[in-house]
């Protein structure tokens, strides 16, 4: 095991009810809230995937297609943040069946912040996206519909809601930086690249989070093509 640094505190520290976290975009942000001072509340199906320890992490064992065990990390919680994603052995629609569990429990709890993360092949009116952003989304309606169809339905669901929702939207992530720009804006902003990092992503969703930014949009990020 092996313990976090604290580099700065924001202005602001939050109790942070994280879904997805122990995916490899859900580490990133996890270590960067704690690092940035905030406290993380985390739900984990295998605790073990976490490698580190630190006093602000809280990580409770359960399954996000349950609601009691998405309850009892949004409760406390101020803003709730989800990277949830599909593995081999999730349901087909597990975005869809966590978003009516979270959605209920913060209402209930009464929490309003809501950040959740996608992919950029869900389009959203005023794309603009491209021939190429197209036959992305066309080869993954071939390749994994069942996917896509959730995540569409997800996004549905928190469109819909009365919470103060982000719905951010990446392409391929990354391990690495390509050094370049971080372009937001609708799928198809000119200059948009195929992949963005996983640091760069939270990084902006801890930036929307702690500055108020982006409450009932849907921003896609990208690394700039040049």
């Amino acid at each position: 095991m092996t313990n976090l640094t604290i580099f700065c505190i924001p202005h602001f520290a939050m109790i942070l009810a994280v879904f997805g976290g122990t995916g490899k975009a859900g580490q990133v942000l996890v270590k960067t809230a704690l690092e940035k001072g905030h406290t993380v509340r985390v739900l984990a199906r295998n605790r073990n995937k976490f490698t580190y320890t630190h006093p602000n992490l809280k990580i409770l064992t359960g399954d996000a297609t349950h609601y009691e065990a998405v309850n009892t990390v949004v409760t406390s919680s101020e803003a709730v943040v989800s990277l949830l994603g599909h593995t081999p052995n999730s349901p087909a629609n597990i975005q869809e069946v966590f978003g009516e569990h979270v959605l209920k429990s913060m209402s209930e709890q009464n929490v309003k912040r809501l950040l959740i993360l996608t992919g950029s092949g869900i389009f959203l009116p005023g794309d603009n996206p491209n021939w190429l952003d197209r036959a992305i989304t066309f080869m993954l309606k071939l390749i994994d519909p069942n996917r896509l169809q959730d995540a569409s339905e997800h996004v549905q669901q928190i469109l819909n809601s009365d919470t103060d929702w982000t719905i951010v939207r990446t392409p391929i992530q990354t391990n690495w930086s390509r050094n370049q720009k971080l372009v937001v804006g609708p799928v198809g902003t000119p200059n948009m690249g195929l992949t963005v990092s996983r640091q760069k992503i939270a990084d902006f969703m801890l930036q929307a989070l702690e500055q108020g930014q982006y409450i009932r949009q849907y921003p896609a990020i990208a690394e700039a093509l040049i």
